[in-house]
């Protein structure tokens, strides 16, 4: 529980990976012996305030999943689907009727740490949403067939991460309303489409999502740092 709430928390851990080319399922790939997305469960389960975990995951490690992290009495594992946006929708149709806040995050973001996610729940507790971000460091350009078309103003300009979190009927309502209907690459784009108000919280440059093989040595830098 997090102030009364009943928390809920989505990780997709659903896709292949391909960019990886690892020949395995990337979250399967391991650092220090352990595989990333059991860095990002214990995250979670290490933190009292989550009331139920839904893990999402591929057919492949399904059955796999469901045994190594059967010890943990408030983690489902469940089937996702073929996209990212169809994975939290399954994750979402998965949550107890009583979720008051749900948490939805990348598996392949193995480095995010407590203080983000208290932020994240903070922040949606008041707001409806809390969205972890960090502001853009390099110059953007917005080019078509590679000419220059404009160049935004980089101080307005921020890279979004997750943990998102949201009000759960508010982001239940937002992809029964849009889902399949647009194409967004986040789960906050649906709010925005409801015309709600997204708001940020600040994340970390550390807070990586794995998905090369130049990620995967920079994370494991990190692990060893800390």
């Amino acid at each position: 529980m997090y102030k009364d709430k009943f928390v809920s928390a989505i990780i997709t851990a659903a896709g292949s990976g391909s960019r990886m080319g690892a020949g395995i399922p990337k979250l399967e790939l391991e650092i220090n012996n352990k595989p990333l997305i059991s860095y990002t469960v214990e995250v979670f389960t290490s933190m009292e305030v989550f009331d139920q975990i839904i893990l999402l995951t591929s057919k492949e490690l399904l059955e796999t999943y469901k045994a190594r992290y059967k010890d943990f009495k408030n983690l489902k594992v469940v089937l996702g689907g073929s996209s990212r946006e169809e994975t939290s929708y399954l994750g979402l149709q998965a949550l107890d009727a009583k979720s008051d806040l749900v948490v939805c995050h990348d598996g392949a973001r193995p480095l995010v740490d407590r203080e983000i996610i208290l932020k994240s729940l903070a922040s949606a507790s008041e707001f409806g949403s809390g969205i972890a971000a960090v502001k853009v460091k390099d110059t953007i350009k917005f080019a078509e067939n590679n000419i220059v078309q404009m160049t935004p103003n980089r101080d307005k300009l921020y890279q979004v991460q997750t943990p998102q979190t949201f009000k759960t009927d508010l982001i239940l309502k937002a992809y029964e309303d849009f889902f399949g209907k647009v194409s967004p690459t986040d789960d906050s784009s649906y709010l925005e489409f409801l015309d709600e108000e997204v708001h940020l919280i600040a994340g970390s440059y550390k807070n990586i999502k794995i998905t090369t093989k130049e990620d995967l040595l920079f994370a494991k830098m990190l692990m060893e740092e800390k």
